[in-house]
């Protein structure tokens, strides 16, 4: 009796560690001219669990049907993948109808969503561009456009996310030649806890959806 309550203490302190366990998730993103390098990184338990990913997508050709893309992903247990891909739009379409059909299947998604959000921490933010049309005119125009997305989308981010850090950006006009190039690195905080109930929100509400119809009944006097 006393090595089963034992156990089942135990299992309840590993599954309470397993809820509280904050998890950092860092994001590096850089862009050079067709080149698109994407770091990724997640660690808990004070770096005993470091995940880190690398994808490097090179930009191969562009036509009407499609554009074709070269992946290399690098990670720390893996060796280095290098493969080929092609997107046309008939698969963004197809993705994008899916993922909106999944969406419409969940009862409150994006009240859960949004829930899980406003418990993630932002605790690092920092997004600097340099961007050039090769007409002083031009850059200018185009570095008031980017300095307008940038303020938007980071208001967007503040308003679903808790920040706990002051973003940091910058756009770098560049009047002599065409050039975008830009670099983002963004940290975030939460609980494992706070995942695994999302998902079985989720899970609970998939399938509960009913939309609303409207329907005409003849007025009577």
């Amino acid at each position: 009796m006393i090595y089963v309550l034992a156990a089942l203490l135990a299992q309840c302190g590993f599954m309470l560690m397993i809820w509280f366990t904050p998890l950092h998730i860092s994001i590096h993103y850089i862009r050079q001219g067709q080149d698109d390098l994407l770091r990724t990184q997640v660690r808990a338990w004070f770096g005993l669990i470091n995940l880190k990913n690398e994808f490097q997508i090179v930009k191969l050709a562009n036509d009407l049907t499609g554009m074709v893309y070269q992946e290399e992903m690098e990670s720390q247990d893996q060796p280095l993948d290098q493969k080929n891909f092609k997107i046309t739009p008939g698969e963004m379409f197809q993705l994008h109808q899916r993922t909106y059909g999944l969406m419409r299947r969940i009862h409150g998604f994006h009240h859960i969503i949004k829930s899980f959000l406003n418990r993630i921490r932002l605790v690092k933010l920092e997004w600097y561009s340099r961007i050039g049309a090769g007409f002083a005119d031009e850059t200018g125009l185009l570095t008031g456009m980017m300095w307008t997305v940038k303020s938007t989308l980071v208001g967007l981010l503040s308003s679903y996310l808790t920040l706990r850090t002051v973003p940091r950006m910058q756009v770098k006009p560049s009047f002599q030649e065409k050039v975008l190039e830009t670099e983002f690195k963004c940290m975030i905080r939460f609980r494992f806890g706070h995942a695994i109930l999302a998902g079985i929100r989720i899970l609970l509400n998939l399938g509960k959806r009913r939309d609303v119809t409207w329907k005409n009944t003849p007025f009577k006097v």
